[in-house]
């Protein structure tokens, strides 16, 4: 299924629906479906999905969505506004569906964060999720329990290195 899903990533409709049926699986089954997820990286996969759905859908100048048209001529002003809108909507909800996989798997995992943290991919993923408008709280607040964690490693090893210093 996560192959499907990176292969549908411009599909937002298939997209979303992966999306859903994952987040299904892991709430009906969540040891081993947590099991399988970290040994496949799915949650940087679906990350990246997310990505590039947003990437899709913004203008390089601004984050606008855009939608392309191959005759733009034939097609009236009303017309190009809802074309415009309903793929805008899809693609919307597809990558709402790829976050809400994500929250639940950050909630359910316990090493959600170490294993998140390891891996740059995802890092990289949040922080670009985080410029779309629509996600910018949600991913904020992923950004700062990482962050907390990150400061929590630094601490526990700076209170290593003192107490290996002290013991003679």
């Amino acid at each position: 299924m996560l192959d499907a899903l990176e292969q549908s990533a411009c599909n937002p409709e298939i997209a979303s629906m992966l999306c859903r049926s994952l987040l299904q699986i892991l709430q009906l089954s969540p040891e081993k479906t947590l099991a399988s997820f970290r040994e496949l990286n799915a949650m940087c996969r679906v990350l990246k999905v997310a990505c590039i759905q947003a990437k899709k859908f913004r203008r390089p100048d601004d984050a606008t969505p855009i939608v392309t048209i191959g005759n733009v001529e034939s097609v009236s002003p009303e017309s190009f506004h809802n074309l415009n809108m309903s793929a805008f909507d899809s693609q919307n909800r597809s990558m709402k569906a790829s976050v809400e996989l994500f929250k639940e798997y950050f909630s359910a995992a316990e090493d959600a964060k170490s294993l998140v943290l390891s891996n740059i991919e995802c890092v990289d993923c949040l922080f670009d999720l985080f410029w779309e408008k629509n996600l910018r709280n949600l991913m904020l607040g992923y950004i700062l329990d990482l962050m907390k964690v990150v400061l929590s490693l630094c601490s526990s090893i700076s209170f290593f290195a003192v107490a290996c210093e002290a013991v003679p």
